[in-house]
């Protein structure tokens, strides 16, 4: 059953993404946005939500970040595209937020993720997206 503000997704870096976060994903959709944030709720035909925030921009380029929580409110699995002008090793630093506090991050507090070496304002906004994520999945009731 979907509801009058549901609509599949049109553009393709969502559905690239969660697809390579959860197999089997054919199908993406936006069930809920933040209209302050712009950070954007979807669920996949195979009933996963995923938290997610396309077109951070930033000095040196963009980041579209993709977040499931777990139960406990950890991050259990974070894929995206972060473009930087300089080379930035999306996975790697990506998978430093795993299993990580959404609260906590939401807060930006210290969680032990060390900035990249000679990319700190890609590093720094992978996190502010991370943290933007985490605000949105904390204000819901997901």
């Amino acid at each position: 059953v979907t509801d009058s503000l549901s609509f599949e997704i049109k553009s393709r870096i969502e559905l690239e993404v969660i697809s390579r976060m959860f197999e089997g994903v054919t199908q993406v959709t936006e069930i809920k946005r933040d209209a302050q944030t712009g950070a954007v709720l979807y669920t996949t035909n195979l009933d996963n939500y995923v938290y997610g925030y396309k077109g951070y921009d930033y000095e040196y380029g963009a980041c579209n970040i993709f977040i499931a929580f777990a139960q406990d409110g950890k991050i259990e699995k974070i894929d995206g595209v972060v473009t930087s002008t300089y080379y930035f090793p999306v996975s790697v630093y990506l998978a430093k937020f795993e299993g990580k506090d959404a609260t906590m991050l939401a807060k930006r507090e210290d969680v032990g993720i060390d900035v990249v070496s000679g990319v700190t304002y890609t590093s720094n906004a992978v996190y502010e997206t991370v943290a933007k994520i985490c605000q949105f999945y904390l204000a819901g009731d997901q």
